[in-house]
């Protein structure tokens, strides 16, 4: 399965129930309360405000929360 860049796509697939702007709020929450993916992402220069990311951030993001 191919996965998104675009956080908002990314977040909807997680919480596809939800508004666009209310997935993306609902993944940055999922994202600090996992401390290790947290860390691991600021090390691979991801910032809150991207709208787009990196595939090194899109697998850690999948390795920590798992596929949707």
């Amino acid at each position: 399965m191919s996965f998104p860049l675009n956080k908002s796509a990314l977040a909807r697939t997680y919480f596809p129930e939800l508004a666009s702007h209310q997935a993306c709020n609902r993944l940055r929450r999922w994202i600090l309360r996992c401390e290790e993916l947290h860390e691991e992402l600021i090390k691979a220069n991801y910032r809150p405000q991207q709208r787009h990311l990196t595939p090194r951030q899109l697998r850690l993001i999948l390795y920590y929360l798992g596929e949707p």
